[in-house]
């Protein structure tokens, strides 16, 4: 096997790892953030209540 080769390979493992990891913390991140709703505080991390506009988005998607 090429080094080129053995070099790609090693990269879509580290890719394929990330995107594990990414998984999981999307789901933290989810459980957090339906915690923060059912206490109600979720305006305070969330929002901006002046401006009445959504101040903090999460990007959940690959």
């Amino acid at each position: 096997m090429s080094k080129e080769a053995e070099e790609i390979k090693k990269l879509q493992q580290t890719i394929d790892e990330l995107q594990t990891e990414l998984k999981f913390l999307q789901e933290t991140v989810g459980v957090l953030v339906g915690a923060m709703m059912e206490e109600g505080d979720s305006e305070d991390f969330f929002g901006n209540s002046e401006a009445g506009n959504p101040s903090f988005r999460l990007n959940m998607g690959m």
